[in-house]
């Protein structure tokens, strides 16, 4: 079975009685799950009103204080403390909030990654529905 296929299966155009959306080979934000979504948005907003809207970005030595933070927040979870002592928030959403940064810092250094994103986003779904099909041809 071809990739295209394959990508029209399983990420498919939708068709009910209320007519035809084509969403083939777009981002899937259902995806997400709503509440850890929230935790991670509460976080964004706190530190917002704490310091200001996108000061994470302006933060001396960035990549190293974040990747602190992400080590820290993890390892509370990992001990078993799974609010933040200050927010009362979960701690791997706080985790989510550097990984979040670190990735902003990281496409602001490099255009060229962001100007590559849809070529590289359809060549995920290409490997992605070839594993797919690999995959269930082995079941069958």
């Amino acid at each position: 079975m071809k990739t295209q296929a394959v990508a029209k299966k399983f990420v498919s155009t939708r068709v009910d009685k209320s007519g035809m959306k084509f969403d083939t080979g777009k981002l899937q934000y259902s995806l997400i799950d709503e509440a850890a979504e929230a935790e991670f948005v509460a976080v964004l907003t706190y530190g917002a009103i704490k310091y200001e809207p996108g000061n994470w970005a302006k933060v001396e030595d960035a990549e190293d204080r974040y990747y602190d933070a992400l080590r820290r927040h993890i390892r509370d979870a990992r001990r078993g403390k799974k609010l933040d002592k200050e927010t009362m928030l979960h701690s791997l959403a706080h985790a989510k909030c550097c990984i979040h940064f670190l990735l902003g810092l990281a496409l602001r250094k490099d255009p060229d990654l962001v100007k590559s994103f849809e070529e590289r986003f359809q060549h995920s779904l290409d490997v992605a529905c070839k594993l797919r099909a690999e995959r269930l041809a082995k079941k069958a």
